[in-house]
């Protein structure tokens, strides 16, 4: 099947990455269903106005720093349907301001992004926008494709096998909202939207400290949490059978051998089997949830061991097709999650602005950015 499955990568220059399999597998969902695949974030300032002529300069610092964000999205010239991304040091990537009202800041891009998030990934373009809302409450959206930004890694491959293989019960839902269309055309009618929530640093020393004590990773107790949250919202009827599926990737970059280094191009997102627990067994209380958490490490590690994340990047782009095809509900996930190393950088930079890895903007004589 990895026969199958492996092609080897077309020769490319010095300065052209070659996208694997599930790398063009994201792109072509991206051009298909537009939105797809995309990301929009936020990023909060905090101090005086800021030039459109400084932000490009920390923009530019940035691009320095990581060759995706130089680089531009071409067509192999010999391999069809297979992408590249070519760097380009000449270029430069697109910030726009947008004027807004102060009384719109909390609405304005709620209804902007949405009809942004639709413009299509073009041939020859950069893989990513900016665009400056400034108000009083000056805020930063930063919108990054799939491609440099969102490694997510297909939902279909684990999921399908191991649920036939371990179980015929429902997968449970999160009910959301009511809606009027038919769920292949969510593209049409959906948009993404990134929220985030930090810790100050007394609660991180203690979420690290009690972490050490009960033997399990910070994704393992943030996994068991969400998942306590998550099931809280879950319906369950009285005699129904449910299971929790959570599909789970992660960034293996910091597991080569070497270690890859922070600006490479590649996709090293990898996937292992989704971990199933029973509604009926989700955690009551505080203790219940470092228990999960604990059962949780042990199925992350048994799939390592078994060397489950070897092909998953082959494999996904192979079956990641799947997901042109009409949506079959009863494989997909409850939800997701992944794990990504902390990937941060201390850039000197001339202005007065610094961006550091809690996502937020403070006053310093520096620039720092923590996101990769």
């Amino acid at each position: 099947m990895l026969r199958y499955l492996w092609r080897k990568a077309p020769d490319a220059g010095p300065k052209q990455h070659v996208c694997g399999p599930a790398e063009n597998m994201m792109i072509k969902i991206s051009q298909r269903f537009h939105g797809a695949m995309r990301m929009g974030e936020v990023l909060h300032l905090q101090g005086p106005y800021i030039s459109l002529e400084q932000l490009n300069r920390a923009v530019a610092l940035l691009q320095r720093r990581h060759p995706v964000l130089r680089s531009r999205l071409r067509t192999h010239p010999t391999k069809r349907d297979c992408f590249v991304l070519e760097e380009d040091e000449a270029l430069r990537l697109p910030v726009e301001e947008l004027a807004r009202k102060r009384e719109e800041h909390a609405s304005f891009w709620l209804q902007e992004w949405p009809k942004r998030e639709k413009e299509p990934i073009n041939i020859g373009e950069p893989l990513a926008k900016l665009w400056l809302l400034q108000t009083m409450e000056n805020a930063i959206r930063n919108s990054l494709s799939a491609v440099n930004r969102v490694f997510t890694v297909s939902r279909l491959l684990f999921s399908i096998i191991y649920t036939l293989m371990t179980n015929r019960l429902p997968i449970a839902r999160i009910p959301l909202d009511e809606v009027t269309f038919s769920i292949d055309e969510m593209d049409k009618y959906c948009h993404t939207e990134a929220v985030y929530g930090v810790l100050n640093k007394e609660m991180t020393t203690k979420l690290l400290a009690r972490c050490r004590r009960e033997g399990v990773s910070i994704t393992s107790a943030v996994t068991g949490a969400l998942s306590s949250a998550a099931a809280s919202l879950v319906p369950v009827k009285d005699g129904q059978g449910t299971i929790m599926m959570i599909m789970l990737s992660a960034d293996t970059r910091r597991r080569c051998a070497p270690t890859v280094p922070n600006h490479d191009f590649g996709y090293y997102a990898s996937g292992i089997a989704p971990f199933c627990l029973r509604m009926s067994a989700l955690p009551k209380t505080s203790e219940d949830s470092w228990q999960l958490a604990q059962s949780f490490g042990q199925h992350t590690n048994a799939c390592v061991n078994a060397g489950q994340v070897l092909a998953s990047g082959l494999i996904n782009g192979k079956l990641g097709s799947l997901a042109l095809r009409p949506i079959n509900m009863a494989y997909l996930p409850t939800y997701g999650t992944s794990s990504w190393g902390v990937l941060p950088f201390v850039e000197q930079y001339d202005g007065e602005w610094c961006f550091d890895d809690d996502v937020r903007w403070r006053l310093s004589s520096h620039f720092c950015d923590g996101i990769d």
